[in-house]
């Protein structure tokens, strides 16, 4: 594919030098974000671009992440992008002209065409922060504001549209008390249009540490919720939350963190929920296996990890260059290869149990892709 090539790490994401303000190739003040493939073929990225502020530029491929072509609303540089399919997806565009307003826009097409459905003019405290569509016509997105310490507030409010983003309305919001306070809100994510979650970090998980806040009526009120811990672990010991992975309309899935301070010792759990057994439910496998047992904290920390699940059973899981599989839903990890030209993970993902992408940096800010076809065992730059 196009782009620079590092000696010793993979191929960097790159787009063609028409997508940028020069002509010249990426530098460092440049990266791609890649988001994740659809189908073998298929896929959506962006590519940030760090000229006068960061600039995201949406891109997508027809051919396995060889290449990749704008696919970016004309002119406009979106501040929140969520990929439904190969050929639809939704865009946030922002601006604080005379007040903080929210384009959104919608492509059928896979980028070849945009249409604004609907513009939202939002306190000038907020910011996007998370957009979520869970099928053809019901998405969410989040805004959330700068937090003051101690102790840890977040002004935030949640808008949802049930007609594919033709139409918005405030579901909660801090301002009038329907969206708790309490919290740093990182992301959330809806299984069905009711029910839902977001991650927060502040003083109800302890200092620095994360939780979950729950909806069960399409994000009107939410409800403060406690991860079950791993034996010899409390509620006190969780550090970190995977963005929660929807899998279907009644599974879902993330990987949680946890660590004994007077042990020094980090514990890579999975957290699962489901229809036919809504608790949720933290997996930890026992045995000597890699990822069974309790992982040095040097060894394992939130910015070094990378996860994707392909179906409750199966799913991988990178840390620093190590491929991990479970076929069990957690329960067992098995260490299956290394990747030579990743040293630090961003995202992993599968479309099938053989095929599959991973994003990372290689010695430099610049992001790179491999790809494996044999289930993770040996990587190729893509």
């Amino acid at each position: 594919m196009g782009g620079l090539s590092l000696v010793g790490c993979g191929t960097m994401l790159a787009v063609p030098p028409s997508m940028t303000s020069e002509t010249k190739p990426a530098t460092s003040n440049s990266h791609a974000v890649w988001s994740h493939m659809m189908t073998l073929d298929d896929g959506w990225g962006t590519r940030m671009q760090n000229t006068h502020g960061q600039m995201p530029i949406i891109v997508r491929t027809t051919n396995g992440a060889h290449t990749w072509q704008p696919a970016a609303p004309a002119g406009m540089h979106p501040a929140l992008v969520d990929f439904f399919s190969p050929a639809m997806a939704w865009a946030a565009i922002t601006s604080r002209h005379r007040g903080y307003h929210v384009q959104i826009e919608r492509t059928l097409n896979g980028g070849d065409g945009w249409r604004q459905t609907d513009k939202l003019t939002i306190p000038i405290n907020l910011s996007a922060s998370s957009l979520q569509f869970i099928n053809r016509q019901d998405g969410f997105l989040l805004f959330s504001g700068s937090a003051s310490y101690p102790p840890v507030y977040q002004a935030a409010a949640l808008y949802a549209t049930t007609d594919g983003g033709q139409h918005w309305s405030a579901m909660s919001r801090t301002a009038n008390h329907t969206m708790p306070r309490t919290g740093i809100k990182m992301s959330m994510s809806f299984v069905t249009p009711s029910l839902g979650w977001m991650i927060a970090t502040g003083p109800l998980g302890g200092a620095g540490k994360e939780f979950l806040w729950t909806t069960t009526n399409g994000g009107r009120m939410w409800t403060f919720t406690v991860l079950p811990a791993p034996p010899g672990y409390t509620i006190h010991n969780l550090i970190d939350i995977g963005t929660p992975q929807r899998l279907s309309a009644s599974q879902i899935v993330f990987p949680s963190i946890w660590r004994r301070t007077q042990a020094a010792q980090s514990l890579v759990a999975t957290e699962h929920w489901s229809a036919a057994h809504p608790t949720w439910q933290t997996t930890v496998g026992t045995g000597t296996a890699a990822l069974r047992t309790p992982i040095q904290t040097s060894e394992l920390t939130p910015g070094i990890i990378a996860w994707s699940f392909l179906t409750p059973q199966r799913g991988w899981m990178v840390i620093g260059s190590t491929i991990y599989r479970t076929t069990t839903g957690g329960h067992a990890w098995t260490a299956i290869g290394t990747v030579s030209g990743i040293t630090s993970p961003d995202s992993i993902h599968f479309v099938t149990p053989h095929t599959g992408w991973l994003l990372g940096t290689c010695h430099s800010p610049h992001l790179v892709v491999e790809r494996t076809t044999n289930g993770g065992r040996t990587w190729s730059p893509s």
